[in-house]
């Protein structure tokens, strides 16, 4: 599961976005029918699904598995990267469907986790970054 969940995510970042999808779908099939339905190992698949969702321009379908993949985050044991990429990702489809108060909140907690997570935090920062320029409150 987590080799797709990979390759998933290689073919989001190559703009392959129903292979990702389908890659991201069966990984997360898998880790909800191996390790249950509330498996922290589901958070980085939701992540991916999201993404993907918001590629698409579909934020409203990147609400449930970005929640899903945040109820689910182990606290104090996840990266501070991967929870940094969560909250950004949460914010986006936030802030494109309905409750910007609560994505600029995701926002903060998004930047102060990648900038604590150092060098794997750099590349997400800096699209946070971006996407800040784009989207002023």
């Amino acid at each position: 599961a987590g080799a797709l969940a990979a390759r998933g995510e290689i073919r989001l970042e190559s703009g392959h976005r129903p292979g990702a999808r389908a890659d991201l779908q069966r990984a997360d099939d898998m880790h909800r029918e191996i390790l249950g339905p509330d498996h922290p190992a589901r958070t980085f698949g939701l992540l991916g699904l999201g993404r993907v969702a918001l590629a698409e321009d579909r934020p409203a379908d990147a609400l449930a598995p970005l929640e899903l993949g945040l109820r689910l985050f182990p606290v104090g044991e996840g990266e501070p990267d991967e929870l940094g990429q969560l909250h950004f990702a949460l914010a986006r489809a936030l802030w494109s469907t309905s409750d910007r108060a609560r994505a600029t909140t995701l926002l903060t907690e998004a930047r102060a986790e990648l900038l604590s997570a150092g060098a794997p935090g750099l590349r997400h920062l800096a699209e946070l970054d971006r996407w800040l320029a784009d989207h002023p409150a």
